[in-house]
């Protein structure tokens, strides 16, 4: 809950190095994947967890969720529409709940300023589910 109102308060407020803080996740994005394996990788073996699918749900939910609700909020302080998907490939078709949990979640971080038009569905091999501003 801390990484949602973490994104809140750098999408609702005007806080000292509110820029900084963008160019420099925006930097760590633009780096090519690669580049941040061999680190997480010597730390996810000291810690324990090389190998293991724990470590990348460590990093979907520290780095990318945090940030996809901070642009998804931006564009509902616009009066835009927003639409959420998310992708099943191979296996993960198998783990169609998963995806049904992690869009449940993003619905009740944005419920304040958002309702649902459109509840999560499935489109082939996507989940979808599209948000309007109050």
């Amino acid at each position: 809950m801390r990484r949602v109102w973490r994104a809140y308060a750098l999408s609702r407020y005007r806080i000292r190095g509110r820029k900084n803080i963008l160019l420099w996740y925006l930097g760590l994005l633009m780096a090519p994947p690669v580049a941040f394996l061999i680190p997480y990788s010597v730390l996810a073996s000291a810690v324990g967890l090389k190998g293991s699918y724990l470590s990348m749900i460590l990093i979907l939910q520290t780095l990318t969720i945090p940030f996809s609700i901070w642009l998804m909020k931006s564009f509902i302080d616009e009066g835009d529409k927003v639409k959420v998907t998310l992708r099943f490939r191979g296996r993960e078709m198998a783990h169609q709940d998963i995806g049904v949990r992690v869009l449940e979640r993003i619905r009740a971080d944005m419920d304040v300023q958002t309702k649902v038009e459109q509840m999560p569905r499935m489109e082939n091999r996507q989940m979808v589910m599209v948000l309007t501003p109050r």
